[in-house]
């Protein structure tokens, strides 16, 4: 299961590596936006996170470890159905009052 996901994001990175190289810009940010939709994109980063990164048994703000098989398909079911809902939050801007008045 997981060689055949790999396999998806591989061929889809050097789709978009092929494409940059020719400067075919619209291309790359298409298959961009392909990739950030792509499930196997999703469970692979979540395998990522979960399973191979030195931070994994460190829990979140939300206090969960996902380290179970279960607990990683639920968590990659719940980033891939909030991928497009979610949206940034706007930037505060700061004023810092200069030494010479402007």
């Amino acid at each position: 299961m997981w060689r055949t996901h790999e396999a998806n994001v591989r061929r889809l990175r050097q789709r978009i590596f092929k494409a940059a190289q020719e400067g075919d810009w619209p291309r790359v940010r298409n298959l961009q936006k392909l990739m950030l939709r792509s499930r196997s994109n999703t469970l692979i980063s979540v395998r990522q996170a979960a399973q191979r990164n030195a931070g994994r048994t460190t829990s979140g703000i939300d206090g969960e470890v996902a380290l179970t098989s279960e607990a990683k398909a639920n968590l990659a079911v719940r980033v891939h159905q909030t991928i497009r809902v979610w949206r940034p939050l706007a930037v505060k801007r700061v004023y810092i009052p200069k030494a010479n008045g402007k």
